[in-house]
């Protein structure tokens, strides 16, 4: 048995290229709706898609804001800050 599942954070969006990211797919409602705990890997400080300006917290933003309940990150200090600050 299992309770989560790591999912690559592209596949969260209906469509990820080059130049555009679509709307939320759904996704993770869906494996809320199953019970899972959605955890979204790997979250960087650089190598940032150009819609989100070169700013990590752009990114964990918008992935916070789909209620993901966990993060594979290389940059562990700018992921406390962040969550810092949506809890304070």
């Amino acid at each position: 048995m299992f309770y989560g599942i790591g999912v690559w954070k592209n596949l969260l969006f209906t469509s990820y290229n080059e130049t555009h990211i679509g709307e939320p797919s759904g996704l993770v409602d869906l494996l809320h709706s199953y019970g899972y705990q959605v955890h979204v890997y790997t979250i960087r400080n650089d190598d940032l898609h150009v819609t989100y300006n070169q700013d990590p917290y752009e990114e964990l933003d918008e992935l916070y804001n789909q209620n993901i309940d966990g993060y594979f990150t290389d940059y562990p200090e700018s992921l406390t800050k962040f969550l810092d600050c949506k809890y304070d």
